[in-house]
């Protein structure tokens, strides 16, 4: 049973991480060209609900399919406070020039 629940908590743990990442390319991609901001409010009404629903649904399928791989030694949480950390550089890159 631990081995199972461990194997959950891995998988979601690093689609977390790519998820963070993720996330701040597409905020940065949004910010920086119109199309893509107009193109994602058209298709929920709201650019951020679909921003949201983007990142739920690449987290769901993520998770489900890291976990038939085998992470028997590897730790989460190294690897999602490094993502967090990437991320925050690159939404800074994003303001650096104003």
């Amino acid at each position: 049973m631990q081995r199972n629940y461990r194997s959950w908590t891995v998988s979601f743990g690093m689609a977390a991480s790519v998820v963070v990442l993720f996330s701040a390319l597409l905020t940065c991609a949004k910010e920086r060209y119109a199309p893509v901001h107009d193109l994602m409010a058209g298709l929920t009404g709201n650019h951020w609900m679909t921003h949201s629903l983007a990142d739920l649904l690449l987290f769901l399928f993520l998770g489900v399919m890291l976990r038939k791989k085998s992470f028997q030694n590897i730790n989460p949480k190294p690897l999602l406070i490094w993502s967090v950390l990437i991320s925050v550089g690159i939404l800074g890159l994003l303001y650096l020039p104003y």
